[in-house]
């Protein structure tokens, strides 16, 4: 059996019988494999939280459409109706925007925390980051939406219908004209707004857009941990699996 101090091979029973859990949960707590696999866990909980913000918000934008001949769920063509989606709509984008930003900085932090500076991680995140956002108006523009919701007002949010045969689709947007009134406007930020079609942006779709592009990076950080730590973790679990055994589990 493995003894998760140094991987050798040993019978972990003491003169009393079994291992005590809380010595074996120190010991595997202690190798670097769980350091490894906790931080691939910290990557996919932070992760999950904006990309679970996001799809509250998608399924909401659902209960809008008309599926086929039956009626939306919520008809935005009763006034009613109407507010209270306007109302909700800022409510879940608020959510978003705020996950957005705590997702942004903690695997900034994160990444800095753990990793030296010139450590392969460390350099190819900062260049994954570089090529996916640096340039990105759309992640310019989310960023400066969420420091003026946090810091001025709500976005103004409207609804507009598009009628085709046998359909009608119905899109949460941002009217430009209010955009353009923030405070400390950015150009590349107006520049891209002017050139939006009937002076709307249709939020939903700029989220989508940001939203695979973050999950992309997501995903690679969690696996690049795994590749880098392969070792680690194998033995981890290997360790693991040890005490479950030990358990009759």
């Amino acid at each position: 059996m493995i003894d998760v101090r140094d991987g050798s091979t040993s019978d972990p029973d003491d003169a009393h019988g079994q291992m005590s859990i809380a010595d074996w949960e120190r010991r595997l707590q202690a190798m670097p494999g769980f350091r490894a696999f906790v931080w691939q866990r910290q990557v996919h909980r932070v992760a999950y939280v904006f990309q679970t913000n996001l799809a509250e918000y998608r399924h909401f934008i659902d209960t809008l459409q008309w599926q086929g001949r039956r009626p939306p769920t919520r008809d935005v063509a009763n006034a009613d109706v109407l507010d209270q989606v306007l109302d909700e709509s800022q409510r879940l984008l608020h959510n978003v925007l705020a996950a957005m930003a705590t997702r942004v900085a903690q695997l900034r932090r994160f990444v800095r925390h753990n990793f030296d500076a010139g450590s392969p991680i460390a350099i190819e995140y900062d260049e994954r980051v570089a090529a996916l956002f640096a340039s990105d108006v759309t992640a310019a523009f989310l960023q400066k939406m969420r420091n003026e919701l946090a810091h001025a007002q709500l976005p103004i949010v409207s609804s507009t219908e598009t009628i085709r045969a046998g359909s009608t689709t119905v899109a949460i947007v941002l009217p430009c004209d209010a955009l353009l009134d923030w405070t400390d406007r950015n150009s590349k930020i107006t520049t891209w707004l002017a050139r939006h079609p009937g002076g709307v942006v249709d939020i939903g779709e700029v989220l989508d857009g940001y939203a695979r592009r973050a999950g992309n990076l997501d995903d690679w950080l969690q696996q690049r941990i795994g590749i880098e730590y392969r070792g680690e973790i194998d033995q981890f679990a290997a360790a693991e699996d040890a005490f479950f055994r030990s358990r009759g589990l």
